[in-house]
């Protein structure tokens, strides 16, 4: 039982960090689809990324 409770564990925090890791990336794909939709510059846009990663940090250290 010990066993297979393990491998659950496993698998939940390996898809916790996938899931982790493709939000992250989705935010560069998505960047020209998001500059078009509300007709941003490339400097508006970083500005949206950094906000991401301040909060993303922010949160990571309050975790």
């Amino acid at each position: 039982m010990r066993g297979k409770l393990r491998w659950w564990i496993i698998s939940l925090v390996t898809l916790g960090t996938i899931l982790n890791y493709l939000a992250r990336s989705t935010l560069s794909v998505a960047a020209p689809t998001i500059k078009a939709e509300f007709h941003m510059s490339t400097e508006q846009y970083s500005w949206v990324v950094l906000a991401f990663q301040a909060s993303y940090t922010i949160m990571q250290t309050v975790a």
